[in-house]
């Protein structure tokens, strides 16, 4: 008889170990501070890669700090959200010379990517107030702040905090 309640006991506490932190993922979505996402492009490989599915932490008062990875509507596409790299955010210097990308006159180490030298044109400019510079992490295949130029903070969702599925690759996002 004490083997089935000590058994029974544990199948409680595995019970609660695992309703616990589901309530709260409820609760924190449900708060409308965050979004979940699925990556549908190779834009960010190889931190993120094609299904790999994101919590996004978002607050109106959020400003986003370089190397942070933020989900955005994209500026040229109603309805769709991209993911990518703050570069550079106001007031920085961002350029391109001999294809090397620069934020406020440092080279930014970023060698090859797949095998391929990043593809950059010569450019220079500077980040206006409220506005920042977005890149994917793969470089020559992404639609970013070259394309579509400085992102306006309205339309940051929020900064990509954590990767919860596939369950291989569960972990914070860098």
């Amino acid at each position: 008889m004490g083997q089935r309640k000590k058994v029974s006991n544990l199948r409680l506490w595995i019970g609660i170990g695992i309703l616990i932190p589901l309530l709260l993922v409820f609760v924190t979505l449900k708060s409308n501070r965050v979004k979940t996402y699925r990556i549908t492009s190779n834009s960010m490989f190889p931190t993120l890669r094609v299904g790999d599915c994101l919590f996004v932490s978002g607050s109106k008062h959020y400003r986003p700090q370089r190397n942070d990875i933020v989900a955005f509507q994209n500026p040229t596409s109603k309805g769709e959200y991209l993911v990518k790299r703050v570069v550079a955010i106001p007031n920085d210097q961002v350029g391109i010379c001999n294809r090397h990308l620069q934020v406020n006159g440092t080279i930014l180490q970023e060698g090859e990517i797949n095998g391929q030298l990043i593809a950059y044109k010569d450019f220079s400019t500077e980040i206006k107030k409220d506005h920042i510079f977005v890149l994917g992490d793969n470089r020559n295949n992404s639609y970013d702040s070259l394309d579509f130029g400085q992102l306006e903070y309205s339309s940051i969702l929020g900064k990509v905090t954590y990767i919860y599925w596939p369950l291989k690759r569960v972990g914070a996002a860098r």
